[in-house]
């Protein structure tokens, strides 16, 4: 029987991978005093530059980096 909210790695949906998680860290350390909105941006920047990267080299794009894109995704960049 297959249990609901979890998936086959035994992950729950909500739970990151530790390696986004320790990126997000290190923009939020990187931007600290400058203002949310410069964390989102180089979070934004890193998650896409990291994106292309993978596909320039014919790969497949991690868990990891969409867990990025999506996380800086939902954040509201300023006008």
């Amino acid at each position: 029987m297959k249990r609901t909210g979890t998936r086959a790695s035994g992950r729950s949906p909500k739970t990151l991978s530790p390696k986004a998680v320790e990126i997000m860290r290190l923009v939020d350390a990187l931007s600290a005093g400058r203002g949310s909105h410069d964390g989102v941006v180089i979070g934004q920047g890193l998650a896409t530059l990291l994106q292309g990267a993978y596909a320039a080299r014919g790969r497949s794009v991690p868990r990891w980096v969409h867990e990025l894109l999506a996380h800086y995704a939902h954040k509201k960049r300023a006008p």
